[in-house]
């Protein structure tokens, strides 16, 4: 389900420099459309000072579906919105959104009041483009459920954006073909907003680093390069949306079983990536943590992975210490009234 995301837009669009009369709306995906084409395909802006008719639309901006996928699409995940209170630097008032959408692709939204790109080209509010398709169909699996991440690279400078792929919906499916990723892009042109493609021209994978096996940087994305993804292997899937944290990505990631039981769980896990260079950190992911577990018998600890179960384990044994201590604590309380007796 989208979240909204709230701010201020300028009321006139491009130009408009009066931000005492910009409007309170929220922003978000379409929703989830199934089988019906066009239903959800789009950015909804939902006007939040209409007092005579609350919660009326402000505007609903489409988002063009591609061709060359046979998946129907539709953005069920929440946004990316980048404002002047949520990162710093920033000229324009209202804000840029960033709308991943379920056929893969990643748009890029005008919502401010610039009137130039910075090339001399004129822009409009409400103007999209398309910065990126990750190629997916049914086949493959790539489809984008979730939100994205995103952050300023300390290295590049440049705003990346971050996304996983699977079909959330067939979370098991280990059907010959599917091939999902994890998923680093940069948009050079931020802060500014510039009309770059649409979805039929749009930059794929084939312009990216493929940092599949990268453990040592050696694959790093250069300036021509759009940004990095990893392959994921034996069907595995990104779960939920990533989190960027001090220079690294995280995607949770979810295997389907290898047991001819095919109501068999899979395995749960953290991936840890370096934000620009899509190396996988995965090996540093908190080690002190790794022999609690492996301490209090958990045995499945997968190299370069940590096991979400992990985490669940580590809370189980916190409510069973924190028993432990009301209950000595209890046992003190009774020690003493027994004291106090004699």
């Amino acid at each position: 389900m989208s979240d909204p995301r709230i701010f201020r837009i300028p009321n006139t669009g491009a130009g408009d420099t009066n931000i005492l009369d910009d409007i309170y709306v929220a922003v978000m995906g379409g929703g989830f459309g199934t089988q019906f084409e066009g239903v959800g395909s789009n950015l909804t802006l939902i006007n939040l000072e209409d007092f005579s008719n609350p919660g009326s639309l402000y505007k609903r901006i489409p988002i063009e579906d591609t061709a060359a996928s046979d998946i129907v699409n539709s953005v069920p995940s929440s946004v990316v919105l980048v404002t002047p209170d949520t990162s710093v630097g920033l000229n324009y008032s209202g804000g840029l959104v960033y709308v991943s959408d379920l056929e893969g692709k990643i748009t890029k939204v005008n919502l401010t009041n610039m009137s130039d790109d910075n090339s001399g080209n004129t822009i409009k509010i409400f103007d999209t483009t398309t910065l990126f398709n990750a190629g997916s169909s049914k086949a493959n699996g790539r489809y984008m459920y979730h939100a994205m991440d995103a952050t300023i690279g300390q290295t590049t400078n440049s705003m990346w954006l971050f996304a996983g792929t699977g079909d959330y919906e067939r979370i098991n499916d280990t059907t010959s073909g599917v091939q999902n990723l994890m998923i680093g892009i940069k948009d050079v042109d931020y802060p500014y907003y510039k009309e770059i493609a649409t979805p039929a021209k749009a930059d794929t994978i084939t312009e990216c680093k493929n940092t599949t096996d990268d453990t040592t940087g050696a694959k790093c994305p250069e300036n021509a390069d759009k940004g990095w993804y990893i392959n994921l292997k034996d069907f595995a899937k990104v779960t939920a949306e990533p989190t960027v944290f001090q220079g690294q990505v995280y995607f949770p990631v979810y295997e389907p079983t290898k047991s001819v039981n095919k109501c068999s769980l899979g395995d749960a896990y953290i991936c840890g990536v370096d934000d620009e260079c899509g190396t996988n950190n995965s090996s540093q992911l908190n080690q002190e943590m790794v022999k609690v577990i492996n301490v209090h018998g958990l045995d499945k600890v997968c190299y370069q992975k940590l096991l979400l179960l992990e985490i669940h384990y580590l809370q189980i044994l916190q409510v069973k210490l924190t028993v432990a201590k009301l209950k000595m604590l209890r046992k003190e309380k009774n020690v003493k009234m027994v004291r106090k007796k004699i």
